[in-house]
């Protein structure tokens, strides 16, 4: 079997590719993708939140690691995923009001797919 992916981003009309607020992610991507699968996600950044984006991709990629593949796995690494968040968006310093949203977090939806079968040179896709 062979998987071909191919992504593309289409910020709202009126924004930039910086204000892009979604992610995409799939396993070979990764530099050792989990044995036998395959995997792709997709997160949709909600645009009224700051940093959605940084979350949408801290879930995509977590995801084709194989951290949120059911309720105990995702469980499991969603607080170190918070964390991870947290760090990133607190490196730089704020106006007041930035803060203010900041504190209330990021969103995003998240879909992803599994796919069980053997890679046979996963550095080929």
């Amino acid at each position: 079997m062979e998987i071909r992916t191919q992504s593309f981003r289409l910020p709202k009309q009126g924004n930039t590719l910086e204000e892009y607020e979604d992610a995409v992610f799939h396993s070979s991507w990764l530099e050792n993708p989990p044995n036998g699968l395959f995997r792709a996600a997709v997160a949709d950044g909600a645009t009224e939140a700051s940093f959605s984006k940084v979350w949408a991709n801290l879930l995509v990629e977590a995801y084709c690691q194989g951290e949120l593949n059911d309720e105990k796995t995702l469980i499991q690494h969603l607080p170190r995923l918070q964390k991870q968040w947290y760090a990133e968006v607190t490196q730089k310093p704020l106006p007041w009001y930035a803060v203010e949203k900041r504190q209330r977090g990021a969103f995003a939806a998240l879909v992803g797919l599994t796919d069980s079968f053997m890679l046979t040179n996963p550095n080929e896709y």
